[in-house]
């Protein structure tokens, strides 16, 4: 395990902020979706299709709706043909069958490692106000880190194969686990965030037994607490303790830090690009 490591969320405003203080992360729907790449060779799932005659059955599959849409005979008889015939137009359908595109409720958080400062894109993407809370708790809240896939490499290839073949062969219970692992992947390449999630039932195969939409945190959890302006920092300081009063929150007021504390300055971005460019 990382030590010296925490994650924050940012919001837009410091109603959202306070509103998370009292009730707690809302789980939100978030799209998740993977396409597969037709540069991988599909002759081994050509192989497995053969196996288990996949093939055959997506051909009695066309064939049955031709029956029941006689107007459109020519068209489906063209793609019983084209299925028959041509690996060109099976590519397609693999890469078709391969791509992945559901809703999951999750709530996504930035890693800061060892006190590292942050990028100012995850503001400008989030808001300027945020929590921090330790390692500890993201992990006891089934936080994970998310894995960025560039659709160039092998991996993403293998992936895509998983993909076919999952919802070509498999039932509802691989494919409950192809979508809680995908859950957690991120198409494309992120140079300036490292990014956890919080991710709920997707509900697509199975049941949620949880019906959890709310992740409880304490004050006591929290390592920090930013906002972008110095009164605003007086003005929640003085709301949590009337809070922590009334009982509403519980522990101890956290520390309360101005936004730019935690962002890289223009000064140490340039310089990071002048590292990067000796690099290269």
């Amino acid at each position: 395990m990382i030590q010296n490591t925490s994650i924050i969320r940012f919001v837009e405003k410091l109603d959202f902020l306070k509103d998370d203080l009292v009730n707690g992360f809302e789980l939100k729907k978030h799209k998740v979706s993977f396409q597969s790449t037709l540069s991988y060779n599909c002759d081994e799932i050509f192989e497995i299709w053969k196996e288990n005659n996949i093939s055959n059955q997506y051909i009695r599959r066309l064939r049955d709706i031709k029956d029941l849409y006689p107007e459109k005979n020519q068209f489906l008889n063209n793609l019983v043909k084209e299925f028959e015939s041509d690996n060109r137009f099976k590519w397609e359908i693999i890469h078709l069958i391969g791509s992945v595109n559901f809703e999951v409720p999750m709530k996504c958080f930035t890693e800061i490692r060892h006190n590292q400062k942050l990028h100012p894109l995850s503001v400008g993407f989030f808001g300027s106000y945020g929590i921090q809370l330790t390692k500890k708790w993201a992990i006891e809240n089934n936080a994970s880190q998310v894995i960025y896939i560039d659709t160039g490499l092998e991996l993403s290839k293998r992936l895509g194969l998983i993909c076919s073949l999952m919802n070509s062969l498999g039932g509802k219970y691989t494919q409950n686990a192809l979508f809680d692992f995908l859950s957690l992947v991120e198409i494309g390449v992120n140079s300036y965030e490292f990014e956890w999630r919080i991710v709920g039932n997707h509900g697509l195969f199975k049941k949620d037994k949880t019906n959890q939409s709310r992740i409880k945190f304490e004050l006591n959890d929290i390592l920090g607490i930013y906002v972008p302006k110095k009164n605003e920092a007086e003005q929640l300081k003085s709301w949590i303790l009337d809070k922590i009063d009334k009982k509403e929150l519980f522990g101890l007021l956290p520390n309360i830090f101005l936004t730019q504390e935690v962002l890289l300055s223009k000064e140490e971005m340039d310089e990071i690009e002048k590292i990067k460019r000796r690099n290269d």
